[in-house]
């Protein structure tokens, strides 16, 4: 409650006084909110095809290293990235990347 009060605007915002803490949200609009939150969840995107295989050599058209080449490595379903191993500064760097992001090189 000190936290609210002592924030410009926010006590105001919510109602609250040092004799008169904030009103609690109605357990209408609790379950409301908790009503729309299980449908989110159930609503996943489905799982994107990977076009590469482990080995693939590959370009990156997007993103912090455009412009680069390497080798797949690895294929991460799951997460739907594709783990990409680069040369940098002569060493083999991961760097896990969207399949729209690169292209076959």
């Amino acid at each position: 409650l000190y936290l609210f009060r002592e924030t410009p605007g926010v006590g105001d915002f919510v109602g609250a006084t040092p004799n008169h803490p904030p009103p609690p949200m109605p357990a209408h609009e609790v379950q409301r909110m908790l009503g729309q939150r299980p449908e989110a969840v159930k609503e996943q995107p489905a799982a994107t095809k990977i076009r590469f295989t482990r080995g693939d050599h590959v370009k990156i058209r997007e993103g912090t290293f455009t412009g680069m080449e390497g080798d797949v490595s690895e294929i991460l379903e799951a997460k739907g990235l594709v783990r990409v191993m680069l040369k940098i500064f002569g060493r083999d760097v991961p760097v896990e990347l969207e399949d729209w992001q690169i292209d076959p090189a």
